[in-house]
């Protein structure tokens, strides 16, 4: 039962991202170190010099967030 929950979830993120796509964001998950639980969050998937006017973070911040996403 869990697996159709699952997949039907997945089947809705990626119906939500295929929406997304058209503005260049996306709907990510990362899971908190701390608590373990899972989030979700819409995040900008072009870097250019526009994009980089709206944060607050320096460019080493946001290089050291783009290393961890990968993980």
């Amino acid at each position: 039962m869990f697996g159709t929950h699952q997949k039907l979830f997945n089947d809705y993120l990626l119906m939500i991202n295929k929406e997304l796509a058209f503005v260049q964001f996306e709907l990510r998950a990362c899971r908190n170190q701390y608590d373990g639980k899972v989030y979700y969050g819409v995040v900008n998937n072009v870097a250019d010099e526009q994009s980089k006017l709206g944060t607050k973070y320096t460019v080493p911040q946001i290089a050291f967030y783009k290393g961890i996403k990968g993980l």
